[in-house]
């Protein structure tokens, strides 16, 4: 008999235990999705507008080629491919051929305008032209350690400019 009364209570004990907890839980889930009383009404953090464009130049499929571009003797050809991953749409200055001596002096220089740019100069945001076969004229001849470099001259809609370049195009 004794061992009969000492397990009632035990299980009263374990019972009210579990009861409690139930309840905790209970009341903690029901809380869940609810405001935080410490900061009843949150914000989402907004995202950040960029402050300036970010534009890429990338030259591939490159070709050196005779008489290919009006008034020119040599023309570097390549698929032309402007980039503005930032989200702020930008206009196209220029597109510019510059050609070096292996000493690094400038020798020639060649560009189209932006109202030369086939299909207009805008950039949207996040936006990519493709500017396949472009067609880059210059008169000085290719000899080997002389190079080249392709740039693009951006100014975006906050009036921000920046000239992204190609690497160095040398002739070997």
């Amino acid at each position: 008999m004794m061992k009969l009364v000492a397990v009632a209570p035990r299980r009263r004990a374990m019972r009210r235990a579990a009861a409690t907890l139930g309840l905790g839980l209970a009341l903690a889930l029901a809380g869940c999705g609810e405001t935080n009383p410490l900061n009843p009404d949150p914000q989402s953090t907004p995202t950040p507008t960029p402050s300036r464009a970010n534009v890429t130049l990338t030259l591939s499929g490159i070709t050196l080629e005779n008489d290919k571009a009006a008034g020119f003797f040599w023309a570097l050809v390549a698929n032309v491919r402007v980039n503005e991953s930032a989200g702020v749409a930008a206009t196209i200055d220029y597109i510019r051929l510059d050609m070096f001596l292996p000493n690094n002096t400038l020798i020639e220089r060649t560009q189209l305008s932006g109202a030369q740019i086939p299909g207009g100069n805008a950039l949207s945001a996040r936006g990519v032209r493709e500017f396949p076969s472009l067609a880059l004229g210059f008169n000085q001849d290719p000899i080997t350690g002389r190079y080249l470099v392709v740039s693009v001259a951006t100014t975006d809609a906050r009036g921000n400019a920046q000239v992204t370049s190609s690497g160095q195009l040398i002739f070997g």
